[in-house]
């Protein structure tokens, strides 16, 4: 495992609160309306808990970081509806590296937001052992952290619904034996996110000669598929079955036109969201 600084502050030099907090370390463009609600729900349901965000921060336009602070109070102050609530949210300046992990280090567990869910914040937390709580979205950008948690063993951290998110995330900080199934199992498994089981050493996430690299293949082999002629009769290139009909191909706008979160990407023809064909005249 390799060395990850600490900056040797105290909780209180950090700007952490007197009590058990749950961190949210994405950037405030993740932290979108869909999730105020779950908000809600995690500091009514533990009322000795905080919530950690990071103060919304722009770079170069300072009287920009000012202006969205004040947006993102007033938005959670309506949707939280009490004072007691709200006292209860703490919005960080920005932290060096050090500093950073440290914040990780006090947390109880980390919050996923969503639909727009983690990616390096979520591998730092399993870097240091901390359970994350999701629910993963339909698209890639809100799933990464259900995948790495389901390589650290630990899918009982994963939601499939906002109630099921409130009530892990209270398992988390109220059941100390089910935190600590949850630490080992991602202290034990969390090296396969950075390296594979074989040939990785305790000073660096590289790995030497002969390790086994399933995500590289995985990569080629897709490449290959995709690009080689008479090499495109591959059916799984699009997941199982059951995903399939579930969410579609990309090509299928079907699947997704009438959720909320991906209706007015539908109607602006977003690529993605668009169907084998179709004019993208507005991009």
């Amino acid at each position: 495992m390799p060395h990850l600084p600490s900056s040797g502050r105290t909780p209180q030099q950090l700007g952490l609160p007197d009590g058990p907090f749950f961190f949210i370390p994405q950037t405030f463009t993740k932290i979108t309306p869909a999730f105020d609600h779950v908000w809600k729900g995690v500091l009514e349901e533990n009322p000795a808990a905080y919530l950690v965000m990071k103060k919304p921060f722009v770079y170069e336009k300072h009287w920009q970081t000012t202006q969205f602070t004040k947006l993102l109070k007033e938005r959670l102050k309506a949707a939280l509806g009490s004072k007691a609530l709200v006292d209860r949210v703490i919005l960080l300046d920005a932290h060096d590296t050090a500093a950073w992990l440290d914040i990780f280090r006090h947390a109880t567990a980390v919050l996923d937001s969503y639909p727009f869910g983690g990616y390096t914040t979520t591998l730092e937390a399993l870097a240091l052992g901390v359970p994350v709580v999701t629910m993963p979205h339909t698209f890639l950008a809100g799933r990464c952290t259900a995948a790495f948690l389901k390589v650290c063993k630990v899918p009982q951290l994963i939601a499939n619904s906002t109630d099921m998110y409130i009530k892990i995330a209270t398992k988390v900080i109220r059941n100390k034996e089910f935190k600590r199934v949850v630490r080992q199992s991602i202290l034990k498994h969390h090296m396969k996110l950075f390296a594979s089981d074989k040939g990785h050493n305790k000073h660096s996430f590289a790995t030497s000669g002969g390790a086994d690299y399933a995500a590289v293949k995985g990569w080629e082999r897709l490449m290959t598929e995709v690009s080689v002629p008479g090499r495109r009769n591959v059916t799984d290139l699009h997941g199982t079955e059951e995903e399939l009909h579930n969410y579609g191909r990309w090509t299928d706008g079907a699947n997704v036109v009438n959720e909320p979160d991906h209706s007015p990407l539908w109607s602006r023809k977003i690529p993605q969201h668009c169907k084998r064909g179709e004019a993208h005249e507005d991009l």
